[in-house]
């Protein structure tokens, strides 16, 4: 339910996703820079899936879900996206789960140097 929120803020905000990793505890993102601010994007994941898990009853409206300060890392080269990506891939491995697909996810495609 929780990559479920995420995919739908993807697509409402037409960001681009290049992984998306839900763990037990935690998720990870390689979203493109975009013209919402990092700040912002985080919110509303935080508010989207926030909404989804009191939605199905799995916590009460008034419990904190998320972090109050989540980690953020710019990432402003192919090879430094790259890392990124490998590194919330071997997340699965690290937790023991299964490798997640998701459809709002696109392949890295070298941006921002892409073509040159």
């Amino acid at each position: 339910m929780i990559g479920h929120a995420i995919g739908a803020t993807v697509a409402r905000d037409r960001l681009t996703c290049y992984t998306c990793g839900v763990m037990r505890n935690h998720v990870h993102l390689v979203i493109r820079r975009h013209r919402i601010q990092a700040q912002e994007m985080i919110e509303t994941f935080k508010v989207a899936t926030r909404d989804a898990v009191v939605r199905e009853g799995l916590c009460d409206a008034d419990h904190p879900v998320w972090s109050r300060d989540p980690y953020v890392a710019y990432k402003d080269n192919p090879r430094a996206i790259r890392q990124a990506i490998y590194y919330i891939e071997q997340n699965f491995v690290k937790h023991r789960l299964p490798r997640q697909n998701w459809g709002f996810v696109q392949p890295y495609d070298g941006w921002p140097h892409a073509g040159t």
